[in-house]
């Protein structure tokens, strides 16, 4: 699932310029009662220069929960990290459901798919410790639907293949402005696979019950976040829908006061915004209301015959985005600003990592190991343009077998997608896991954790965990591929005590304040040139196309626009002559 440990996500301190804090999950037996394994946060200090390169500076521990997953901060620095319980009462009352349900189907209904119960866990990075209870996030599971929270829609499993296959652990995002936390994981609709999302407010009250089945500890809240100017950011199918889902990655951007979703069902990928504010132009839902279903953007690129296939990171760019992606033609860079158009969409490198493997299907779902994040400049900056710097990293194939290991690359982009480093191999240096984002320190620097297995005499084996044929390690998870296993004489078993931790730094950081656009990033108006589909290059106040529907490939209607655009101007001269 991962190519290495459970996800250990990291978040940079909001007061200090080089610590980070990262999650993780301690190797113990879980599921015979609700109150098994723990969970840890960890701050490590960096250093570019002393030694030791990382001190750990504190440790924060959640006993009673068996899984660790994404973490965010608050401007305040309260970190929340998702964990998740096992109880056996819910294991059972899935089970008995799904086996009256499916009589056919009981004697090989195992409790992959059976649901964990999701929560909030708190702490304060001044103190070092945990605030607070920990509070359910998601859907509580219930098998007789008495109260409308209760069901089995949006369940979080344990170890269900397609689910952590395509979200990993599971997503938390902080929105500083509305004061909320958002949560997207990959979720069961019974025995059917899909995703859920559900936001709560970081004040929401608690909600007593009577509840279904045990709340083993945790705190349950309300969740009554009512959206923006009276249209709902949700609907029925965000808080739990078996659409087969088979991706994600999601990111928040402080100056448009949202959060994007990109994921895929089948292909190509499409890209939404959340809907804590409104969105415009293509992301525009319409009187729906944001949703599953509506203002879709699909991350394809007709001008240039390419579709995105895989997803990989996304970073804000201003009040848009930047992608780093798989597509047909390579690991891609692409920049969507806040109306939906693509201001760049360049091929970094065309060679894949197993293309040959999923060149049939196009599937690509193995190769999602591009990253991206901001150097040289704290993430809330949200750099774009030529000034702008953000890491990339992707793998490719180091032979013509797709079962041949991958190599890792490093390379440097601008905020217009353009290479300005040449790409550094760091295969036989470092790795990153999938479905686990990098971090960007206050002072620019990119960092991510992970582990990875050794031989006897201490060398690294990159990308392979687990036992071939063993099961109880890598927190409980099962080994669905062949790709997970690894048999090497004298190499320790699949549980590590090591944190590895992977600093970049650039040699020429931004460090001037960067002031938006007055154009294409105020929200007023949008006249840049979408190098993928062929569009009006005028757009209105609310970014949709103007009345003119001007087509750039057409000479005579280019003609047209620019003298629209001269009259647009007269008349502004003539105003402003008047006003005079």
């Amino acid at each position: 699932f991962f190519m290495g440990p459970s996800p250990m996500h990291a978040v940079a301190d909001v007061n200090d310029d080089s610590t980070i804090y990262f999650s993780w999950t301690e190797d113990k037996p879980w599921g015979k009662g609700s109150n098994e394994g723990v969970v840890h946060v960890t701050k490590v200090k960096l250093s570019k220069t002393l030694q030791p390169f990382a001190k750990v500076q504190g440790q924060v521990n959640y006993p009673g929960f068996m899984r660790a997953s994404d973490l965010d901060i608050t401007p305040a620095g309260k970190i929340g990290v998702l964990c998740a319980k096992s109880v056996p009462e819910w294991t059972r009352a899935w089970l008995g459901l799904m086996r009256q349900r499916k009589p056919a189907d009981a004697a090989a209904m195992r409790d992959e798919m059976s649901p964990l119960l999701l929560a909030v866990c708190e702490m304060d990075t001044l103190t070092m410790r945990a605030v607070g209870k920990p509070w359910r996030i998601g859907t509580p599971y219930g098998t007789k639907g008495a109260r409308r929270e209760e069901g089995h829609m949006g369940a979080y499993p344990k170890a269900s293949w397609w689910e952590i296959r395509d979200n990993g652990y599971g997503w938390l995002t902080y929105a500083p402005h509305l004061r909320t936390w958002t949560t997207w994981y990959g979720a069961t609709a019974g025995h059917h696979t899909g995703f859920a999302m559900h936001t709560y407010s970081d004040s929401a009250r608690v909600d007593a019950g009577p509840w279904e089945l045990p709340q083993a500890g945790v705190e349950y809240r309300m969740e009554e976040f009512p959206g923006v100017q009276g249209r709902k950011y949700h609907d029925h199918e965000r808080h739990g829908t078996g659409d087969h889902q088979m991706g994600s990655m999601t990111r928040y951007n402080r100056l448009l006061g949202d959060i994007a979703i990109v994921k895929h069902h089948h292909i190509p990928l499409y890209m939404q915004q959340y809907g804590l504010e409104t969105p415009r132009g293509r992301f525009d839902p319409g009187p729906q209301g944001s949703g599953h279903k509506h203002g879709r953007v699909e991350l394809s690129c007709p001008l240039k015959g390419d579709v995105g296939r895989s997803e990989g990171a996304i970073r804000p760019c201003g009040r848009g985005w930047i992608i780093g992606m798989v597509t047909d033609k390579g690991n891609v860079c692409a920049r969507v600003n806040q109306y939906g158009k693509f201001v760049a969409w360049n091929v970094i490198e065309p060679a894949l990592w197993q293309a040959a493997a999923d060149q049939k299907l196009k599937f690509y779902w193995r190769n999602r190991m591009v990253r991206m994040a901001p150097v040289g400049s704290p993430e809330s900056d949200a750099r774009c343009g030529s000034e702008a710097r953000f890491l990339m990293g992707y793998w490719t194939n180091s032979g013509p077998k797709s079962w041949d290991p991958p190599r890792r690359w490093l390379v440097e982009v601008d905020g217009d997608c353009n290479k300005v480093t040449t790409p550094w191999e760091v295969t036989n240096i470092t790795t990153w896991p999938k479905h686990q984002e990098w971090v960007t320190t206050k002072d620019g620097s990119v960092a991510w954790v992970t582990a990875w297995a050794k031989t006897a005499d201490g060398k690294p084996i990159f990308n392979k965990w687990g036992l071939k044929g063993q099961k109880g390690h890598n927190n409980g998870m099962y080994y669905f591929e062949d790709t997970q296993h690894w048999e090497f004489e004298g190499a320790d078993r699949g549980v590590q005590n090591e944190a590895q931790i992977m600093v970049y730094t650039t040699l020429s950081p931004s460090r001037r304040p960067y002031r938006p656009g007055a154009w294409t990033e105020s929200g007023e108006m949008d006249f840049s040139t979408d190098v993928c589909n062929r569009t009006s290059p005028f757009r209105n106040r609310e970014g949709g196309d103007s009345i003119t529907s001007v087509d750039t490939a057409s000479l005579k209607d280019s003609a047209a626009g620019l003298k629209l655009l001269v009259a647009k101007l007269s008349l502004c001269v003539a105003m402003a002559f008047a006003i005079s």
